[in-house]
């Protein structure tokens, strides 16, 4: 690391857009400082290892790796190793008939121990081994109808991957007409399938008492409340064309890839690193403030963090019009989760877990499965980790399970009115961790007493470490509608990037970070 304090460029945050963005604007020749505030590179694309097994910080997968690796190719660097997922995962219902998986010390086969789902739905390339587990769940469904639904996923899917992308701030008003027309055949599906709640588009398909198992786990393929149609259809569809891929290794592999990019075209990135505020003059951006007090100047500032901290805390208030603080303080973000992070000694291949991710649907009662918060009937995904470090001990397995969580849970998880953590913090988070396992353990018998090391990250956590409001991971909320300019209007030589200028994803946020790049190439020269 140098001393310098006279950049062309500063990027605040080494998620995958700001380490895009920093790699596209080096690679044009510019000297690009990238400041980190974590110890780590990726945002979300982060794994840990505990026992030698990695975790990754969220579930993570891809569906056009080709078009990942044609960016890196641009940027200089080798390709990453993409796996085919086998599956999209499987979807089972509240236990039918009880096990013996509290009965401490009892041993059984896994048969009698584990609990008997209601349902279970596996959802991948092979259409029809889906419509067999439909109908191995729900005998009485009308094949007409499950026919219907597999050929709408298919065709919604393929749609919005075909569906022209391109920068608001960077597209010509030609090419922003072009997309337009191509739009106009598929707006009336797309505006249909956009407003109609999932939940009525599922009762309409498949109605009755005896099929209300199947619409909620036709739901569960994405799981949150009020979620329109089109959310689940497009993820089944994804699931059924076999789109789903992800980085051998880990999710770290794919923020690595992108920080060697970055580095080997003359990024410097500092870690541990924390920009405080954004200097400027009159209306123009100079440098930034670090937490040391240190000045880093440069005529351009690309912040690819959460658009609440860069105007509330970054910014001088005099430099953010009323409008625009009045919009960001009433526009919801994505609704945070927590992460359980088990090492275990048991199999989950000998009870019937094959790897791929297995989402807990707790009633079928819709919306109320997916809008509860607690402990006790909230929705759970269980994803089994594949990677491992050389030389770990071949005899232990990792199982993570993501809670859909509030940040304001329980006076915020016992430390407000600020975020930190205490005793009561702690107590409440093993508290909460222990029913859930208990709820786990229904389906993985005995899991409790298989525990080696257990970690539980709360919203709180993701707020520490990526210091998104609410803790949360994907920027806006799904709801929200609007277009955000990458080009900030009021304050000349500041761009954002990231997903919370656009959609989420890796293939997003790192098309985002190099459409902030070029924007500020033709700005600045």
């Amino acid at each position: 690391m140098t001393a310098t304090t006279e950049w062309d460029a500063i990027v605040i945050g080494a998620g995958l857009a700001g380490l895009s963005s920093a790699a596209h604007l080096a690679k044009a020749g510019k000297r690009v400082v990238l400041v980190e505030q974590s110890s780590r590179k990726g945002g979300l694309w982060t794994s840990f290892s505990r026992q030698g097994i990695i975790f990754d910080i969220s579930t993570h997968w891809v569906t056009d790796p080709q078009a990942i690796n044609r960016t890196l190719a641009e940027l200089g660097s080798p390709p990453v190793d993409f796996v085919h997922l086998d599956l999209l995962g499987r979807y089972l219902g509240p236990p039918s008939s009880p096990g013996t998986a509290s009965a401490t010390g009892v041993v059984a086969s896994p048969d009698r121990a584990a609990a008997r789902p209601a349902w279970d739905i596996v959802v991948g390339p092979d259409a029809n081994a889906f419509k067999d587990s439909v109908r191995r769940s729900f005998p009485s469904v009308s094949d007409r109808s499950l026919a219907k639904l597999t050929k709408t996923a298919v065709e919604v899917s393929r749609l919005v991957d075909s569906l022209p992308i391109y920068s608001r701030d960077l597209a010509s008003i030609w090419a922003r007409t072009r997309a337009t027309l191509a739009v106009l055949p598929h707006l009336p599906l797309l505006r249909r399938l956009g407003t109609m709640p999932a939940e009525r588009y599922f009762e309409r398909l498949f109605p009755g008492a005896g099929l209300a198992g199947l619409r909620a786990a036709l739901h569960a393929l994405a799981p949150i409340p009020d979620m329109p149609a089109i959310g689940p259809l497009v993820m089944l569809g994804t699931g059924l064309r076999g789109r789903t891929y992800s980085p051998r290794g880990g999710s770290q592999v794919l923020a690595e890839a992108f920080a060697e990019a970055a580095t080997r075209n003359g990024v410097e990135i500092r870690y541990n690193t924390r920009a405080v505020s954004i200097l400027t003059a009159g209306r123009a951006v100079r440098g930034v403030l670090l937490d040391d007090r240190t000045e880093l100047h440069a005529p351009t500032v690309v912040s690819a963090v959460d658009a609440k901290q860069t105007f509330f805390r970054m910014l001088s208030p005099d430099h953010v019009p009323g409008s625009f603080r009045s919009l960001l303080e009433t526009h919801p973000v994505s609704e945070p989760y927590a992460v359980i992070s088990a090492v275990t000694t048991l199999e989950p291949a000998s009870l019937g877990f094959d790897g791929c991710d297995v989402f807990l649907c707790p009633s079928p009662d819709v919306p109320g499965a997916f809008e509860s918060k607690e402990p006790e009937d909230c929705g759970l995904l269980l994803v089994f980790p594949q990677y491992r470090e050389l030389g770990s001990d071949p005899a232990l397995r990792g199982l993570q399970i993501v809670v859909p969580s509030s940040y304001a849970w329980r006076q915020h998880w016992a430390t407000n009115p600020t975020p930190e953590r205490g005793h009561a913090y702690r107590a409440l988070k093993k508290e909460w961790s222990e029913q859930i396992i208990l709820r786990v353990q229904e389906y993985l018998p005995l899991l409790s007493s298989h525990l080696v090391t257990v970690d539980v990250a709360s919203p709180i956590t993701m707020y520490r470490y990526t210091l998104n409001a609410g803790g949360a991971p994907v920027g806006w909320h799904y709801k929200s509608r609007r277009r955000w300019r990458q080009r900030v209007p009021f304050v000349k030589g500041l761009y954002q990037a990231g997903h919370w200028v656009g959609p989420s994803g890796a293939l997003a946020v790192t098309r985002s970070g190099k459409w902030a790049a070029e924007l500020v190439l033709r700005d600045r020269g």
